[in-house]
């Protein structure tokens, strides 16, 4: 008979190397692509695949294509893509580059995305292109409801997201939002300074669906490419 201390570094293998990352969908947007053909559904104002080559054909750090909200809109404009549901994996990790057309680098635009389920509900993820604690901002959704400004929640300290725009050759940076099993979040660009990434820990929602893109009537273009989900069981 073996030890029972054999048995259970042998289980302990077997448990973690049969662990898995799985892709639950990746977004790769071309000159040909159509929302429509990438799984996205749009409402309201409307989102468009778009090149910013076509307006500078020497800019620097041009992203390629991008879905692109034009900015100077007047309603709310969303993209959705949905999957099969995740109930409560060990890690989610949600990927994307983004920015903004055009304006300072301390413009004080967001890029906003919602995690929700199938009820829509889950939660708001915003990332400021700014200097202050506000730069990064969360919230809880109640059944595809925003949150309002006094239940958003705020980083404990200042964070400098400050972003040039595309025009002005600053592309696009990586944010990244990522849940643990345990509902500690964590959220927050790749170039930001300071009190980053921005963490939390809430079990409200624990089951997920859909990622929505969410456009507020804004002053400037809002940009989203190469955006992938990830689960680990």
């Amino acid at each position: 008979m073996k030890p029972y201390w054999l048995l259970a570094i042998l289980s302990a293998f077997f448990f973690t190397s049969h662990c898995h990352a799985d892709e639950i969908f990746s977004t790769t947007v071309t000159d040909s692509s159509t929302i429509e053909s990438l799984g996205w559904t749009a409402t309201g104002q409307p989102w468009a695949v778009f090149n910013y080559a076509k307006t500078k054909a020497d800019l620097a750090n041009n992203p390629g294509p991008v879905f692109r909200l034009a900015g100077r809109g007047t309603e709310l404009g969303t993209l959705v893509k949905k999957f099969p549901v995740l109930t409560n994996p060990a890690t989610l990790t949600l990927t994307f580059n983004g920015g903004w057309g055009w304006g300072g680098a301390t413009s004080n635009d967001g890029l906003l995305v919602l995690l929700l389920d199938d009820l829509g509900n889950g939660y708001a993820f915003e990332f400021h292109r700014v200097k202050a604690p506000w730069a990064a901002q969360w919230g809880l959704v109640k059944e595809n409801k925003y949150p309002p400004k006094e239940e958003k929640h705020w980083a404990a300290h200042e964070i400098d997201a400050s972003q040039p725009c595309i025009l002005d050759g600053g592309g696009l940076q990586t944010f990244t939002i990522t849940r643990a099993k345990d509902g500690k979040w964590q959220f927050g660009g790749a170039k930001w300074t300071g009190a980053t990434p921005c963490t939390f820990t809430d079990n409200t929602t624990s089951s997920f669906s859909q990622v929505v893109l969410y456009g507020t009537p804004n002053i400037d273009d809002m940009v989203f490419s190469a955006i992938k989900l990830e689960a680990t069981y």
